[in-house]
C-alpha cells in the first residue's frame, strides 16, 4: 500500500517564525522537485510568507538553458515567483563533480536567504536509504550514516526536506495522478556517479531480496541520527572541562583525563566549533597518536585540507596552513613611509611619541627586516638575550617564530616586532617615535604571555 501525500503534513513540519518572509523551493525540474513544487502552490494560501521557486543553472548539460526555460514556464503556471541562479559548475580536478555541485549550490542559495528564511528540498525516504549506504562504504560514522535531517541550518536560514517520510513511488503516484510533466536528467543515467550506479544496479537487487529495506535503513539512519546528538551532548559536557576558553584551545593534561575514545569525540567537536572541515577517521588517528596523546617533546603537527593542528606545551590549537617559508632567508630593505608585505600579513610604520623606536635612529639608517636564523640576541633588562630564550618565556609556539619580522638597523637587531624593542633604542616618554605595527602579530603572538 502506497501511502498518500497529505500537504497539511508539509505545513506542520515547517519552523515558520515570526523572522521568516519567505519559503524557497529547490526547483531542478525533475520530478521529485515537481511535486514539492506543485504541494507547496496547493497550500501557499495557509502559509503566512512568500514562496519563491529557485532553480540552479550548473552549465554542466548541453540542455540545461532548456530546462531552465521549462522551470520558468511551470512556475508561471502555478503563479509562482521563478529565480534562477547560474553557475560554473564543473569541478576542480580530484574533486567529486556531484559533492562539487552541491557545494556551489548550497552556498549560492543560502546568500540568497534572509533571517529564518527556510529552503525546501524534495528529498525522500529513498534517497535518504541511497546516502546512509554510500556514507557506509565510505566508513562515516554516525553522524554522516545519520545520513538526512528533517531540519538543519542553512545559513541564516534553515534547510528542511518535507518529504523524507514518502518513498519514490509515493511522489511518482502524485505527479501521475496530477498529470505533472517534468523533465529527465540524462547524467541520472550515468552510472559513473555512485548514486546513479547504486540506484540503477545495487539497490534493486537487495529490494528484491528485502522489499521493505528503504524503510529499515531509514529507521537505521534514525538510529545514528540518535547516537550523532548523544555524542554530541557528551562532547559539549567533556569539553567544559578542556577548553581554554580565552584562546579557544584545548588542553592535554585535560584530555589525558578521559578515555581516548571520549577524547576524539570532544576534538571533532572542537573542530566542528573552530568551523574547519571535520578529518577523517585516519587523521583523527594521526591527531590523536601524534598530536595529543604522544609523548614527544617535539611540537608536532598534522594537516588535512589547508588545517594544521598542533601541540605546545599543554595546548592543542589549529591554524589555516602556515605559509611558504622559502624567502624567509631573504633580508628586505624597508622604506617607512610604504607598506611592506610579509608572508604572514604586513608591516606599517606610524610616527608617535615614545611607545616605539627612537625615531632618529630609524629616520637616519636604513632599516632592514630579516628573520630568525637560531643566533640572534637583544638587549632586555641590560642583558644581552637569545631570542630562542625570549620567545620561551613569552610562551610563542616554534611554528610561528620563524615568521615573526626582525628589526635590523646597521647590521644590529633592534627590535622583535610586536614582542620586545632593544634597550637602546626605545624611546622615552615624549620622545619622538617610529611605532611599528604588524598584521600578523594577532595570529603569531595568540597564547604569548606578553
Amino acid at each position: 500500500m502506497v501511502t498518500p501525500i497529505l500537504p497539511d503534513d508539509i505545513i506542520s513540519i515547517l519552523p515558520i517564525s515570526s523572522c521568516t518572509k519567505k519559503i524557497w523551493v529547490g526547483y531542478s525540474g525533475g520530478v521529485d522537485s515537481h511535486v514539492l513544487l506543485h504541494l507547496i502552490s496547493n497550500i501557499k494560501k495557509d502559509l503566512s510568507v512568500s514562496i519563491s521557486a529557485i532553480h540552479i543553472n550548473h552549465r554542466l548539460s548541453k540542455q540545461s538553458d532548456l530546462w531552465e526555460t521549462h522551470c520558468q514556464k511551470i512556475c508561471q503556471e502555478l503563479e509562482l515567483e521563478f529565480n534562477k541562479i547560474s553557475l560554473n559548475a564543473a569541478a576542480p580536478k580530484g574533486e567529486s563533480q556531484e559533492a562539487w555541485s552541491r557545494k556551489l549550490r548550497y552556498q549560492a542559495i543560502s546568500d540568497l536567504m534572509g533571517e529564518d528564511d527556510i529552503l525546501l528540498t524534495a528529498h525522500h525516504k529513498d534517497d535518504m536509504a541511497e546516502t546512509l549506504l554510500l556514507q557506509l562504504f565510505r566508513g562515516a560514522g554516525p553522524s554522516g550514516l545519520a545520513s538526512m535531517p528533517l531540519t538543519s541550518r542553512l545559513g541564516k536560514g534553515f534547510h528542511c526536506r518535507p518529504l523524507l517520510r514518502y518513498s519514490r513511488t509515493n511522489l511518482l503516484v502524485w505527479a501521475n495522478h496530477h498529470e505533472l510533466s517534468w523533465i529527465e536528467d540524462d547524467s541520472n543515467a550515468d552510472h559513473k556517479f555512485d548514486r546513479n550506479y547504486l540506484r540503477h544496479n545495487v539497490l534493486p537487487v537487495i529490494k528484491n531480496r528485502w522489499p521493505g529495506i528503504t524503510q529499515t535503513l531509514t529507521r537505521s539512519a534514525k538510529i545514528q541520527a540518535d547516537t550523532s546528538i548523544l555524542s554530541s551532548e557528551l562532547a559539549k559536557i567533556d569539553i567544559d572541562n578542556c577548553l581554554n576558553k580565552e584562546y579557544g584551545t584545548l588542553s592535554v593534561s585535560a584530555l589525558a583525563q578521559l578515555s581516548k575514545i571520549r577524547g576524539a569525540n570532544v576534538f571533532r567537536h572542537w573542530i566542528k566549533l573552530q568551523e574547519y572541515p571535520t578529518p577523517t577517521a585516519a587523521q583523527l588517528t594521526r591527531v590523536l597518536e601524534d598530536v595529543i596523546y604522544s609523548d614527544s617533546k617535539d611540537e608536532p603537527c598534522v594537516s588535512w585540507n589547508g588545517v594544521q593542528v598542533r601541540r605546545y606545551r599543554d595546548i592543542i590549537f589549529v591554524t589555516d596552513k602556515l605559509p611558504e617559508q622559502e624567502f624567509l632567508q631573504a633580508e628586505i630593505n624597508w622604506q617607512l613611509d610604504k607598506e611592506c608585505k610579509l608572508s604572514m600579513g604586513s608591516l606599517n610604520a606610524l610616527r608617535c611619541q615614545g611607545n616605539g623606536i627612537k625615531a632618529n635612529k630609524c629616520l637616519d639608517n636604513q632599516v632592514m627586516i630579516k628573520f630568525s636564523c637560531g643566533s640572534e640576541v637583544i638587549k632586555k633588562n641590560g642583558h644581552h638575550h637569545k631570542l630562542k630564550k625570549l620567545y620561551q618565556e613569552y610562551g610563542i609556539p616554534s611554528c610561528y617564530r620563524d615568521y615573526i619580522p626582525l628589526i635590523y638597523i646597521n647590521n644590529k637587531l633592534i627590535a622583535i616586532i610586536g614582542l620586545h624593542i632593544d634597550d637602546d633604542y626605545v624611546a622615552s616618554k615624549g620622545e619622538q617615535a617610529i611605532l611599528i605595527q604588524w598584521s600578523g602579530a594577532t595570529q603569531a603572538y595568540s597564547f604569548s604571555s606578553k
